[in-house]
């Protein structure tokens, strides 16, 4: 057989199968299987289990190399360009089905998939009476201009030089800096640009700053830090050695996010609601992204320990689900009847809703409260697998103001 014209023929084939997928206007995946080589696992039946009457899957066998790439509804080709464990290819998927198809996703088109089954009600600790005597506009001053600062800061590349590198990256104890140093010429910078301000969305900047710096127009910045190609990615870690640590991995985001993480690790940190104001420029219909929410006991009903160990699940579901466009959020329960209402939260606590504030949607979770109960609520959403209720038709009620949570046990009948 003449290997050649095989070669060939497969790349014939392949071409045809794009060709026809773009010409639909209809998502598909394609996986394209080398000679030797196939995809690890059983990734190729968690697809089509996932996503068979949703997509158009093909796979193409004896191609030059292992690739999976999405068409797009507008017939764009987009690569996965990370690792080929099963977990990546899965992430890589679900992230592009939930841009282009997902009923929650801001930026919506196509074909709408259909709806999933609904989860059933689980165990819920307590009922949903009103606990006004904690609800007060007595945060501290302090506080609220620090998480407003740190708001205004998040999903933004900070712009560093040589005026202000060594007094803002060198002299901050407290967090880490993965900087980017790049030219504007640069082919490979500009692939990676929309990645890395990716990057910036997803990570906390309380724990992590998102740089870059203009290797052309600061010579002597980057020849202190021996930059001699172009993007050179170096981690500045928190704490007092500043010796910068050198990123050789894949330039893809959960590669990123993934390296990030070893550096600061509280950076999956899940931040308290406690305001209307904040609320509104989180996820209200202006916010971009989407907006996970978990109602949890009122303090009185529960105790630290209990409202701890929700937490840390929360923060592992969104450490494991980096690349989905989410914003983690938490808030006591109890301070709003009217509220809780709004979003059909009335079988106990902890409850957790998903918001697109943009689209006046939302989707609420009514299974279990462990880990894989919410990791399969957040993973149907980005299947499509739940059809969003859009948001009631009067108004929705202002979000209270609560006192942030400080970390301690409290009862009804203390002093405040």
């Amino acid at each position: 057989m003449n290997f050649g014209l095989l070669v060939l023929g497969i790349a014939i084939y392949a071409h045809e199968v794009i060709d026809r997928l773009k010409a639909g206007q209809h998502a598909g995946i394609i996986f394209e299987i080398g000679e030797d080589a196939s995809p690890e696992g059983n990734v190729l039946k968690q697809v089509k289990d996932e996503y068979d009457d949703l997509l158009r899957i093909h796979t193409i066998e004896g191609a030059e190399a292992n690739r999976v790439s999405f068409i797009t509804p507008t017939g764009d080709q987009v690569f996965h360009n990370g690792r080929n464990s099963n977990s990546d290819i899965v992430q890589f998927i679900m992230k592009q089905f939930m841009q282009y198809y997902n009923p929650f996703s801001a930026t919506q088109s196509g074909d709408k998939p259909a709806s999933g089954d609904k989860f059933t009600s689980g165990d819920k600790s307590t009922s949903s009476d009103s606990k006004s005597t904690r609800t007060g506009d007595k945060a501290s001053k302090d506080e609220k201009a620090s998480k407003k600062e740190a708001r205004s800061k998040k999903g933004k590349v900070l712009a560093l030089n040589g005026s202000n590198f060594h007094k803002t990256v060198m002299a901050d104890d407290t967090r880490g800096y993965f900087v980017k140093f790049y030219a504007p010429w640069c082919g490979h910078c500009k692939a990676m640009e929309d990645t890395w301000k990716q990057l910036a969305r997803q990570i906390d900047p309380e724990a992590m700053v998102i740089a870059e710096v203009n290797a052309d127009a600061e010579k002597q910045l980057a020849a202190e830090f021996g930059v001699k190609g172009f993007p050179t990615l170096l981690m500045f870690p928190p704490g007092g050695n500043k010796q910068p640590v050198p990123y050789n991995n894949e330039r893809d985001l959960r590669s990123f996010v993934d390296f990030a993480q070893k550096f600061a690790k509280h950076v999956a940190k899940v931040t308290e609601l406690v305001s209307d104001s904040q609320f509104e420029e989180e996820c209200g219909s202006d916010s971009d992204g989407l907006c996970l929410i978990s109602f949890l006991p009122h303090i009185y009903d529960s105790s630290p320990k209990e409202r701890k160990r929700y937490l840390s699940i929360l923060k592992k579901v969104k450490t494991e689900n980096a690349e989905l466009p989410i914003k983690y959020f938490w808030t006591e329960a109890s301070h709003s009847m009217e509220l809780e209402r709004y979003y059909r939260l009335e079988f106990g606590w902890p409850a957790t809703i998903l918001i697109n504030g943009a689209k006046k949607a939302f989707a609420t979770h009514r299974g279990g409260t462990k880990h894989s109960d919410l990791t399969d609520f957040v993973n149907g959403v980005a299947r499509g697998k739940y059809k969003p209720e859009k948001f009631p038709a009067h108004a929705p009620p202002r979000w209270p103001t609560i006192i942030p949570w400080d970390g301690k046990a409290h009862s009804p009948n203390e002093e405040l």
